[in-house]
């Protein structure tokens, strides 16, 4: 994954753009084994809620909606 943003001098001129290149294995790992409570872990998701991280990687990019546990939830 490469994140970047657009960088500006004091005036709002844009000067140049700054990319970071992740692992996205990397970024998986640490989203699901991100918890509150015991038994608990983390979930990725992308804007239209399909799940980019979940310990099973079964359910990797299917929609959040098709998940019966949490189809509640997405409204």
């Amino acid at each position: 994954m490469t994140f970047s943003r657009r960088i500006f001098d004091n005036d709002r001129n844009p000067i140049g753009i700054v990319g970071l290149d992740i692992l996205l294995d990397r970024v998986r790992n640490y989203a699901v084994n991100t918890y509150f409570s015991k038994g608990g872990y983390g979930l990725l998701l992308n804007k239209n809620l399909e799940i980019l991280a979940h310990p099973d990687s079964d359910l990797w990019g299917k929609p959040l909606s098709e998940i019966q546990n949490f189809s509640g939830i997405v409204d």
